[in-house]
């Protein structure tokens, strides 16, 4: 599926994948990374192929000079305005970028040469010109990389909550889904409609990553909260998926304390349909 746009393409071949990883594998400790080559087109492959916003963590570009501009202002831009607050980095290169450049486009965090290709397209000079420069960290000169110790026990495993097994709702109707999961889902949810999901176990206080299977024509937003209309715990946008049974995993972190938490999901702004939950510990 690789460079195919659209919310079908490439964009949901990255969507299937983290969802794997995240929801089925409880791999919570994963950097998200979004990339796009300098294509003369990359301007509108930012918006052709993006995932979601919500579905990654780090906006790059790899730069082999492919539209013969190099690391022009505009393409810097474009990627800056996309990631909107979120890093940005240069994922591969095969010339590397000068200090004077890094002054300029000061917000690329990182930069990564293509093995031999550094040799091939820098000289020595230019190399060590770049490498010893103020403006570039190189490993010895990063905090918190020596003596790191893995965790002795693995990230446990999403817990799932399907939508139909709700404790009270307003407003929605249970129906049939051809999601990748089966079975139903919740539909017909206008604003302000609302489920609850009692006894949800939560095992030791700390911030936890939900996921929120939705599926929506135009988009929408839900709020999560205690339910009885207790406090809100977080608010998460439904994208537009492109239809009622075209469906994605949107993602939010949220701090919930030990114990056992009756919640409630509210539609902010209705027409979206609803197929699980999940959340594990980040």
């Amino acid at each position: 599926m690789g460079g195919r746009p659209g919310s079908n393409g490439s964009a949901r071949l990255y969507q299937i994948t983290r969802d794997y990883l995240l929801n089925q594998k409880g791999l919570t400790n994963i950097v998200w990374l979004w990339n796009v080559q300098d294509f003369s087109n990359m301007a509108n492959d930012l918006n052709s192929y993006d995932p979601g916003y919500n579905n990654w963590d780090v906006l790059t570009m790899d730069m082999y000079w492919s539209d013969g501009q190099g690391y022009t202002t505009a393409k810097y831009n474009a990627i800056l305005n996309k990631a909107a607050g979120k890093p940005i980095g240069i994922s591969e290169c095969d010339d590397i970028p000068m200090p004077a450049l890094l002054a300029q486009q000061s917000q690329w965090t990182f930069f990564m040469p293509w093995s031999e290709l550094t040799f091939q397209h820098n000289t020595n000079s230019k190399i060590q010109q770049v490498y010893w420069s103020d403006r570039v960290l190189v490993l010895n000169e990063m905090p918190g990389w020596l003596g790191y110790q893995f965790p002795q026990n693995p990230p446990q495993q999403a817990t799932y909550v399907q939508a139909e097994d709700y404790s009270n709702m307003n407003g929605v109707i249970v129906g049939s889904t051809n999601d990748t999961s089966g079975g139903y889902s919740v539909g017909s949810i206008d604003t302000w409609d609302w489920m609850t999901y009692n006894n949800i176990q939560i095992s030791q206080s700390g911030n936890y990553v939900f996921g929120f299977r939705v599926a929506s024509p135009s988009g929408g937003q839900l709020q999560l909260e205690q339910a009885g209309g207790g406090s809100v715990l977080g608010t998460v946008n439904v994208p537009a998926t492109g239809g009622w049974q075209t469906w994605t995993t949107v993602y939010t972190t949220l701090y919930l304390s030990a114990g056992t938490h009756n919640l409630g999901i509210k539609a902010n702004t209705g027409g979206w349909n609803f197929n699980w939950f999940s959340y594990n510990p980040e």
